[in-house]
């Protein structure tokens, strides 16, 4: 067993008697996993040309909440078929987002 300082900084300094191998493997461990957390992933939402307004919310709501938990996101537009044709208004749809 140590004597081993929590909170130098608090008034009065917070100490604690316990294995001091143990406090350093679950301080290591919860600075793993904080770590971990902090990388950024990529989210990526797909879109289509004729998605309803409802599904369109759907998706925004979506990317809102994973900008929130610090994530990047990526929007795609699938425009197939004779959708093609219409391809001039897609960045109007992607401004709409």
């Amino acid at each position: 067993m140590d004597l081993v300082l929590i909170a130098p900084q608090a008034t009065p300094p917070v100490a604690k008697i316990l294995d001091y191998g143990k406090f350093r493997y679950e301080q290591e461990r919860r600075d793993r996993k904080n770590r971990t957390k902090k990388s950024q992933e990529v989210k990526e939402i797909r879109l289509g040309y004729n998605t309803g307004d409802g599904d369109f919310q759907v998706k925004i709501n979506q990317a809102k909440r994973f900008i929130s938990e610090g994530h990047r996101i990526k929007l795609r537009l699938k425009l197939v078929g004779r959708e093609n044709a219409f391809s001039f208004k897609a960045p109007e749809l992607l401004q709409k987002a």
